[in-house]
């Protein structure tokens, strides 16, 4: 339908595509007029969806616990692939009835969950301890265990955590012997990134 509309061919549908997925709702939302300023909002957008992931990995992976850490990670990954092929299923049929603009609609639902995930969802602690937040530090320990009865005047070392958070961030990843890890993980994550989005363009 929509490479009837603006008579694009495959080659040009595939480049458009290749942007990122996310960008598309972006570009629908504010009705794109033409395929290139389409194509601009889906890279502006996939910009914010390159660094989403990683850090969702590192959030979840810091809350979970450790003996179950891996599995969570992993079944948060597959979840995500798999409302990717839901949603495609799912717009497959909706398409042929209600046009694709409707799916970019569909897609912005979400949104309205933001507050919700806003409130229940912490950033990392060391956000809160840079920041000498106590009291929220303590009601998020007190969420992640009942039990120890943590309170804002504790001792969370807030001195000792602001001097090693000082200096440029991305050059505390290659310290303490990091370095390695660093880069695994960046291969690691662009792999995976480019596998799901390759797929679900595809």
């Amino acid at each position: 339908m929509m490479m009837e509309e603006w008579n694009l061919t495959p080659v040009e549908a595939g480049g458009i595509a290749s942007y990122s997925l996310f960008g598309m709702m972006v570009g629908a939302l504010i009705f794109a007029p033409n395929p290139a300023f389409f194509s601009v909002m889906r890279f502006i957008a996939a910009l914010g969806m390159g660094g989403l992931m990683p850090n969702v990995i590192s959030l979840m992976a810091e809350y979970s616990p450790k003996k179950n850490k891996v599995l969570i990670v992993s079944a948060m990954y597959c979840g995500y692939s798999i409302g990717s092929i839901l949603a495609s299923l799912i717009g497959m049929y909706v398409m042929e009835q209600l046009g694709w603009r409707v799916l970019y609609w569909i897609g912005a639902l979400p949104l309205l969950a933001l507050p919700f995930f806003m409130k229940q969802f912490p950033e990392s602690l060391s956000y809160y301890v840079i920041r000498k937040q106590g009291a929220k530090i303590a009601g998020i320990l007190n969420r992640i265990d009942p039990d120890g009865d943590y309170k804002e005047s504790d001792d969370y070392e807030f001195a000792k955590v602001q001097e090693r958070a000082k200096g440029f961030p991305v050059k505390k990843l290659f310290e303490n012997k990091r370095t390695l890890s660093t880069f695994a993980f960046w291969i690691a994550a662009f792999n995976c990134l480019l596998m799901v989005y390759g797929l679900n363009t595809w």
